[in-house]
C-alpha cells in the first residue's frame, strides 16, 4: 500500500515536471521571439537617431539652424525618457530570465513559480516594446521636421500631419511654460508646399509665445492653431491667451532686432523671419490682433499659386 502511494506521488510529480518543462519551452520560445523583436526595434531606433544626426549636420552646413535651435536641443531629453523606461524594463527581463534559469538548474521550478515569472516577463517585455515604439515615433517626428527645414523644395503633404509633426517636435519648448497646443486642422487639405518654410513660421510663432506671451502667466497657457482652406488660400489663425501687446510693441513686432526680452533669450529676429517668409516666400500676408491682457492672434493667408504653395498634384 505504501509503495502504491509513493508510486502515485512519483507519477504525479513526473507528470507535473513534464508539464512545467513543456510550458517552460513554450514560454522560453515566446521570450526569445520577443527579445528578437526588441533587438530589431532597437536597431531601427539607432538607425533613426543616426539619420537625425546626419540631418542636423546638413542643417549646420546650410546655416538653417535658426528655427531648429530650440527643438533640436530638446531631442535628447524628449527621447531619453521612453528609452530610460525601456532600458529598465529590459534589465528586469534579464534578471527574471536569470531567476528562471536558476530555478530550473536547482530543481526548484514549480508551475506556479513559472507562471509568475512568465507573467512578469510578459509585462516587462511589453513595457520595453511600448516605450521603444514611443521613442521611435518621437525620432521620426523630429526627423521629418529636420529634413523639411534643410530643404526649400516643395513636396506633397497632408497639412494636418505636417502641422502635427511640427507641433510634436516643439514639445520640449512648450513644456517650459507649461503650454498646450489645440490644433484644429481639417484632414482633407492635401497640397504641395515648402514644408521647411511653413515649419519655420509655426516654430517662430510658438517660440515667440513661449518667450513673451506667457511670461508671468499663472492660468494654463494655451495656443490654438485653426486652419481652413478657402478663397484660393490656406488660412491659419494662431492665437494665445497670454499677456498681449501694447499698441507700440504691436506696431514694431515685425522689425528686425526689435525685442522686449533682450538678455532673456529674445533676439528680435523671430517675427521678422515669419513676416519675410509669409510675404516673400509664400506671397501672402500676416496680420496681428492684440491688446494688453487679451493675448495675441495672428492671421496668416498663404495663397495657392506661389512657388512655395500649390494645389496637390500641380508641379
Amino acid at each position: 500500500m505504501e509503495d502504491e502511494r509513493w508510486q502515485i506521488r512519483f507519477e504525479r510529480e513526473r507528470t507535473a515536471r513534464r508539464e512545467a518543462e513543456t510550458l517552460l519551452h513554450e514560454k522560453s520560445r515566446e521570450l526569445y521571439l520577443s527579445n528578437e523583436a526588441l533587438k530589431r526595434r532597437a536597431a531601427e531606433l539607432t538607425a533613426s537617431m543616426e539619420s537625425l544626426a546626419s540631418a542636423q549636420e546638413a542643417l549646420v552646413r546650410q546655416g538653417k539652424l535658426a528655427a531648429l535651435g530650440g527643438l533640436v536641443a530638446g531631442v535628447a531629453h524628449e527621447v531619453n525618457t521612453p528609452l530610460g523606461v525601456a532600458v529598465t524594463a529590459v534589465s528586469l527581463t534579464v534578471e527574471q530570465a536569470a531567476e528562471l534559469e536558476a530555478m530550473v538548474a536547482n530543481g526548484w521550478l514549480s508551475k506556479s513559480g513559472l507562471q509568475r515569472l512568465v507573467t512578469s516577463l510578459r509585462e516587462s517585455t511589453g513595457l520595453a516594446r511600448t516605450n521603444m515604439e514611443r521613442a521611435a515615433a518621437l525620432v521620426q517626428s523630429f526627423k521629418r521636421v529636420a529634413v523639411d527645414q534643410s530643404s526649400e523644395a516643395p513636396r506633397n503633404a497632408n497639412l494636418d500631419q505636417l502641422l502635427a509633426d511640427i507641433v510634436s517636435s516643439l514639445s520640449p519648448l512648450l513644456r517650459k511654460p507649461g503650454a498646450s497646443v489645440d490644433l484644429r486642422v481639417p484632414r482633407d487639405i492635401a497640397l504641395r508646399i515648402d514644408a521647411g518654410a511653413l515649419g519655420q513660421i509655426i516654430t517662430n510663432l510658438l517660440q515667440n509665445a513661449c518667450l513673451h506671451a506667457f511670461h508671468g502667466i499663472v492660468t494654463p497657457a494655451v495656443i490654438t492653431i485653426d486652419v481652413a482652406q478657402r478663397d484660393g488660400a490656406v488660412i491659419m489663425v494662431v492665437g494665445d491667451n497670454g499677456v498681449g501687446m501694447t499698441d507700440e510693441v504691436a506696431r514694431r513686432v515685425w522689425e528686425p532686432f526689435f525685442t522686449t526680452r533682450r538678455g532673456d533669450g529674445g533676439s528680435g529676429l523671430g517675427m521678422h523671419i515669419v513676416h519675410n517668409l509669409v510675404v516673400e516666400r509664400f506671397k501672402g500676408r500676416i496680420e496681428l490682433q492684440t491688446a494688453p491682457g487679451a493675448g495675441c492672434c495672428y492671421t496668416v493667408w498663404l495663397p495657392f499659386g506661389s512657388e512655395a504653395l500649390q494645389e496637390a498634384g500641380v508641379t
